[in-house]
C-alpha cells in the first residue's frame, strides 16, 4: 500500500542564481452574490481577486476510492464566484438545491481570506455524509476557490453562521491541502527549478534541447546545490562532481542517460574541467518566488503521477504560471544518489524523474 501524506506544501525561495521578477498589483474588493428564486445578483466590478476573463478553473473532486482528490479542468467565459460555484455543481461537489448567498475576500496579516456563504441546504447535505466524504467535500470546495482566487485561507458558512456537523466544527478558515505520495516532497526543488527556468527563459520542456537541459540544470544546481553535501563554493563558483550533476539532470529529465556537452550559449553559466572532473556554476541573485504543489494524482501509465504546481508571487498572492508534470517513480536500483550519499550517510536525493512538463493556461 502506498503511503501518502496530507500537506500544504510550498517553497518560499530567497536564494538562487537567476532573477525572478513579478510586478503585479491587486486591490481588496468584495464579490457579493445574493440569490433570490433562481437568480444570483453578483457584484460586476472587475477585480483580479473576484472576477477574471475567460480561463481554466481547477475543480477538486473526490477520486474513485474516496480517499483523495482528482482535478477536473473547466473552461469558463468568465471566472467568478458564481461560475466556480456552477462548475462545482457540474462535477458533483454540490447538489443543485444549494444556493450561493455571498462570496467575499479580505486581506488580513498578509493573508488573503475568502468567505463563501451558502444556503441551509448545504448544511443538510454535509450532515448526511460520513467523515471521509464530508472532509473531501469541504476541502475540495476550499481548494477549488483558493486556487481560482489566489486565496490563502477560506471559510465556508451557512446563512452567515459557522458550520457544525456531527464530525466537525468549521469555526476557522481552512487552508489548502493536497496529498502527496511518499518522497514526492523531495521533488519540490525539481518542480521549482523547471518552472522558473521555463518561465524566465521562455522555453518549453524539451529533453532533446541541450540549451534547455543545461539551463534547467543551472537553475537546480544554483538553487539546491547544497543537497549534495560534497558541493562547495570556490572563487565565486559552485563546484559539483560529475556524478552529482548527472543525478540532478536525471531528476529533471527521465530520458537523459548521460550529460550532453555544454552548448556555447550556456558556457557563461557553467563550465566543465576535465582535469578535476568537476562542473563549475556561476553565482548570482534571485528575488522572491513561491512554488506550490496543488495536486498529485495517479497517471495513465502504471506507477506514474500527474502533478500540478504553481509559481506564485508571494507578495501579491497571485499566480505567475501553472504547470502540469508527468512524474515517473524510480525503482530501488535507480534511486538518484550522489557520491556524498553513500555508506552510513546514504540518503536518496530523488525517488522520481520528470517525464514531461506543459503549461496550463489559467487565463
Amino acid at each position: 500500500m502506498r503511503k501518502h501524506m496530507k500537506v500544504a506544501i510550498t517553497f518560499l525561495l530567497a536564494m538562487s542564481f537567476m532573477v525572478t521578477g513579478c510586478n503585479r498589483t491587486t486591490s481588496v474588493t468584495t464579490d457579493t452574490a445574493t440569490e433570490t428564486t433562481s437568480q444570483v445578483k453578483e457584484n460586476t466590478q472587475k477585480n483580479a481577486n473576484t472576477e477574471k476573463e475567460k480561463g481554466a478553473v481547477l475543480i477538486y473532486t473526490s477520486n474513485a476510492n474516496a480517499d483523495g482528490f482528482l482535478v477536473e479542468v473547466d473552461m469558463t467565459s468568465k471566472v467568478t464566484a458564481r461560475s466556480v460555484f456552477q462548475s462545482l455543481k457540474k462535477h458533483g461537489m454540490l447538489p443543485n438545491e444549494v444556493k450561493l448567498n455571498q462570496f467575499t475576500t479580505k486581506e488580513k496579516d498578509g493573508k488573503r481570506i475568502l468567505t463563501l456563504d451558502l444556503s441551509k441546504e448545504f448544511l443538510n447535505y454535509v450532515r448526511r455524509m460520513g467523515t471521509s466524504e464530508e472532509y473531501l467535500t469541504m476541502q475540495g470546495i476550499v481548494n477549488t476557490y483558493l486556487i481560482a482566487f489566489d486565496g490563502t485561507h477560506m471559510q465556508i458558512t451557512v446563512d452567515g453562521k459557522e458550520i457544525e456537523t456531527g464530525h466537525n466544527i468549521y469555526d476557522d478558515p481552512m487552508g489548502f491541502t493536497v496529498s502527496l505520495p511518499e518522497n514526492m516532497e523531495k521533488m519540490m526543488p525539481v518542480f521549482d527549478s523547471l518552472m522558473r527556468c521555463m518561465t524566465e527563459q521562455k522555453m518549453s520542456y524539451d529533453p532533446t534541447n541541450h540549451d534547455f537541459i543545461w539551463s534547467s540544470i543551472f537553475y537546480l544546481a544554483g538553487g539546491y546545490g547544497e543537497l549534495d553535501s560534497s558541493s562547495s563554493i570556490q572563487d565565486g563558483e559552485l563546484v559539483m562532481s560529475k556524478k552529482a550533476v548527472t543525478v540532478f539532470a536525471k531528476a529533471l529529465f527521465e530520458e537523459i542517460d548521460s550529460l550532453p556537452d555544454i552548448p556555447q550559449k550556456e558556457k557563461d553559466m557553467v563550465r566543465y574541467d576535465k582535469d578535476t572532473k568537476k562542473y563549475y556554476f556561476q553565482l548570482g541573485d534571485i528575488g522572491l518566488s513561491e512554488t506550490k504543489v496543488i495536486q498529485c494524482e495517479a497517471g495513465e501509465k502504471e506507477g506514474s503521477y500527474v502533478v500540478y504546481a504553481e509559481l506564485l508571487d508571494p507578495i501579491q498572492h497571485t499566480k505567475i504560471k501553472l504547470y502540469k508534470f508527468i512524474v515517473k517513480p524510480l525503482d530501488n536500483a535507480n534511486m538518484l544518489q550522489t557520491d556524498s550519499s553513500k555508506g552510513k550517510d546514504k540518503n536518496t536525493l530523488f525517488h522520481y524523474s520528470i517525464s514531461s512538463v506543459e503549461e496550463v493556461k489559467m487565463l
